[in-house]
């Protein structure tokens, strides 16, 4: 069961991230993870992939524990998995109530290790870790300090997981926003510490912006390929139908034709010349149709082996070092041409022939 796993899901960030995973990618299920079923509950109705909700509230870190023990249940395959569950505490550190504090510095920071560590073992190459950060991660902030702390906190983790987790093929990136309007923001500011604040994001915008960085390269691969390799199935479908449509025409012209040369409105000459005429046009279309028919089969197959070979890079992407296997499935052959000399250079032509796509121009540009 091939899963993505949200957390902070019944608003704001998390919510919105809820909608972009959904239209991002096919999954068996999605968990949300909140305190409020009720509003994890909601998302039911709005997204095409299955939402299974999980009431959890993360500031309670045995919460990670029932987690762990839903996944050795399940034993599912983790896709994605998005931690954007946090809280802040806006004002004087001497002034703050201590177990805010405390709860806001676990939450953002000791679940989301938790949420990390327990779902490592269920993700495989291909996966992707998302963690909320801040641009508060970037330098102490004053009247936030245990907020900004914890940030720091999930930037240094992602970094660091990052390069751990590379020789697995496991992606992590942390998302370092600016002020977003939230719940989050009504809770916990106060005015007279932000007045500063010349930019307010919606979290709309930082849940698609978010999604397209972590899928950034196979996004620009994949709108490569399509241009280079699909083709375009709607411009062949209204061929397909105009081609229909013109031969039952003709097949009412026929009738027509026959009724007219019944009454004697059509002498025997010029009726053979009209469904001569007509034979020949209907004829013209069936072929037109057949060719449109085996460019479609050979596109469904084409495409097929686009998306497998997209598969394959995502799976391979980060490697440190290409071996013998990872070489023999990514390629086919490698073609090396001539020395010729150009402007008194020795110049040798390299080509890379892929297995399902073939040759791919610029792949990188």
């Amino acid at each position: 069961m091939n899963i993505a796993v949200i957390t902070g899901a019944s608003a704001g960030i998390g919510r919105e991230l809820v909608y972009a995973v959904d239209k991002d990618a096919e999954y068996d299920e999605i968990w949300v993870i909140a305190r409020r079923k009720e509003r994890l509950e909601e998302l039911r109705g709005k997204c095409r992939n299955p939402i299974r909700p999980i009431a959890l509230d993360l500031s309670d870190l045995s919460s990670i524990d029932a987690y762990q023990a839903l996944l050795e249940q399940e034993q599912p395959e983790i896709r994605m998995l998005v931690n954007a569950a946090g809280c802040g505490v806006f004002g004087p550190f001497a002034e703050a109530d201590r177990k805010k504090l405390i709860s806001s510095a676990q939450l953002n920071s000791l679940a989301l290790t938790g949420m990390c560590h327990a779902s490592l073992p269920y993700m495989h190459s291909g996966s992707n870790i998302i963690n909320m950060g801040s641009n508060s991660a970037w330098q102490p902030v004053p009247f936030q300090a245990v907020y900004g702390a914890s940030k720091s906190y999930v930037l240094s983790l992602s970094r660091a997981l990052g390069r751990e987790l590379r020789p697995q093929g496991i992606h992590v990136m942390c998302v370092c926003p600016g002020w977003i309007k939230t719940e989050f923001q009504q809770v916990a500011h106060h005015d007279e510490f932000i007045r500063y604040v010349d930019k307010w994001y919606g979290p709309d915008e930082v849940a698609a912006q978010a999604m397209k960085d972590a899928d950034a390269f196979y996004q620009r691969l994949s709108r490569r390929m399509e241009r280079r390799y699909l083709v375009d199935a709607s411009q062949t479908e209204k061929e397909r139908q105009r081609l229909e449509a013109r031969n039952q025409e003709i097949d009412g012209m026929f009738l027509s034709l026959y009724t007219d040369k019944a009454k004697g409105i059509l002498t025997e000459q010029r009726f053979v010349k009209l469904t001569a005429a007509l034979e020949q046009e209907q004829e013209s279309n069936q072929k037109r149709l057949h060719d449109l028919a085996m460019m479609q089969s050979r596109a469904d197959t084409q495409e097929s082996e686009v998306r497998t070979f997209i598969k394959e890079i995502r799976r391979y992407a980060t490697i440190e070092e290409l071996d013998e296997a990872v070489l023999n499935r990514l390629i086919s052959k490698i073609l090396i041409g001539e020395v010729k000399k150009v402007d008194g250079q020795k110049v040798q032509e390299v080509r890379i022939v892929y297995n399902f796509v073939g040759e791919i121009p610029e792949i990188a540009a």
